[in-house]
């Protein structure tokens, strides 16, 4: 008898998870609004680094150094199935051969347009997939726009806005929304099943998107359904299959430490105020929590939250907040161990997480005609704005550290006129050139190698 009652709760609990979304008519009549808001979301993105060489004349790290050069010298088949880091990362690498089809000087402005527009595209359909579980446009809005300019994203260790190689941390969040959404037209689960297949051939991180995925495949055992879960398990065992064989590996410069205790402190103290308030105001030149304090505030902010759902001023989303939450901490301690370290950049996914639950957890009731019933999520709403304001535009490598990347390739060019040259070393950093006549297997830091046939 316990055992068919939880059986039945359990039930109860997962089909919860994925209401079908019923078809919106009015989608495909104002078809514009959505693609309005993708370029919307683009500019603000881009708008993030106004300093320096300016985000279309710089290129950054793994852009550069491995996605744009290994395009520039390899087959597009080949490049994409190049492993980086020791996992396959092909839907990323994609975005880099229309790059190396264009004049060297237009290769980082090409990422970065891409990257901007993919993130745009990853807000819209974070609100267009949250529909059914976050009922409030403004609850939406505050799970979705902050992916256009993640508070921690732009930091003194990271430049992860407009940058192909750190879309996947957006993207991860992105794969939790349409797995949770249902649509019942045929061309937005096409849409959402590509989503969740695209992120799984892009980061090894999308392990933390299977098990919800599983939870809908016993949910709704449908085509859609099955497709998502065989997509993720073939890309993760691929991923696990080439590291077991050899034909890839993980660097010798991430130490890990699977240390739990020490994991959930690292959520605790340092994750969750940055999280909750951005690295606007957190940060102050490193990674840190400056001043200390925030991080007990953090959790009396939170308790807050809980505080005002629990006692009914509220009509509050649990699922959706406690799915959230929870994979929130499970994202950052498997990140931390994993790393043996902190980095902001791994806190992106998780704050969005943050955002969602707090907006799960004020949902206005929808039977109230009180107007004072939206109150707590328009002070949220306002909040989250406010974080995102202070953190939209911050210190950062792209903007303090880099050297125009037309100059550089001026530099190159002349180099190149020397035909014993057969390619050059392009330093992003200080725009110094190198000849360069070995095999393209390597880089110094993060120089772009570029054939000189391209630059005569």
């Amino acid at each position: 008898m316990f055992d068919r009652i939880l059986c039945r709760f359990v039930d109860h609990l997962v089909r919860g998870l994925f209401p079908p979304d019923p078809p919106r008519s009015n989608l495909s009549r104002w078809w514009w609004w959505p693609a309005l808001a993708v370029v919307a979301g683009a500019v603000a993105s881009l708008g993030r680094v106004p300093y320096g060489p300016g985000v279309l004349n710089s290129i950054w790290a793994e852009d550069g150094a491995n996605f744009l050069a290994d395009a520039l010298y390899r087959n597009e088949f080949k490049m994409i199935l190049r492993p980086h880091n020791g996992y396959f990362v092909m839907a990323t690498r994609a975005l880099a051969i229309p790059a190396s089809w264009a004049p060297i000087e237009w290769g980082p402005a090409v990422l970065t347009i891409e990257a901007a527009l993919v993130t745009g595209l990853m807000a819209v359909g974070v609100y267009l997939a949250s529909h059914q579980h976050l009922r409030h446009p403004l609850a939406r809005l505050i799970a979705a726009v902050p992916v256009v300019a993640v508070p921690v994203g732009e930091n003194v260790a990271a430049a992860a806005s407009n940058n192909v190689a750190t879309l996947q941390f957006a993207a991860v969040y992105t794969a939790m929304w349409m797995v949770l959404w249902v649509p019942k037209r045929r061309a937005s689960q096409i849409v959402a099943v590509l989503a969740v297949l695209a992120v799984a051939m892009s980061t090894f991180l999308a392990v933390i998107v299977l098990p919800l995925a599983l939870l809908r495949l016993y949910a709704r055992r449908g085509l859609a359904e099955v497709t998502m879960v065989a997509g993720l398990l073939v890309a993760l065992a691929g991923n696990l299959v080439a590291l077991a064989l050899g034909l890839t590996w993980r660097p010798g410069i991430v130490p890990s430490n699977w240390d739990p205790v020490w994991a959930l402190q690292v959520t605790s103290d340092w994750a969750l105020p940055h999280s909750m308030f951005g690295y606007g105001i957190t940060g102050q030149g490193s990674q840190a929590v400056q001043p200390p304090w925030l991080a007990q505030v953090s959790w009396l902010v939170l308790a807050l939250f809980v505080v005002v759902a629990a006692v009914g001023l509220t009509r509050p989303a649990w699922k959706i907040a406690a799915l959230m939450g929870l994979t929130a901490i499970g994202f950052v301690c498997a990140t931390a161990m994993q790393y043996g370290g902190t980095e902001l950049r791994y806190v992106i996914a998780p704050e969005l997480m943050l955002f969602s639950a707090l907006a799960a957890l004020m949902l206005p009731k929808p039977e109230s005609t009180r107007r004072t019933a939206v109150l707590p999520l328009v002070l949220t709403f306002i909040g989250v704005g406010l974080v995102f304001a202070f953190s939209y535009r911050t210190v950062s490598p792209r903007a303090n550290e880099l050297s125009p990347w037309d100059q550089a390739v001026t530099r190159a060019r002349i180099t190149c006129q020397d035909r014993t040259n057969r390619s050059v070393f392009i330093d992003p950093g200080n725009g110094s050139v190198e000849a360069f006549n070995g095999e393209p297997s390597g880089h110094p830091g993060w120089a772009v190698i570029v054939p000189c046939n391209r630059l005569r």
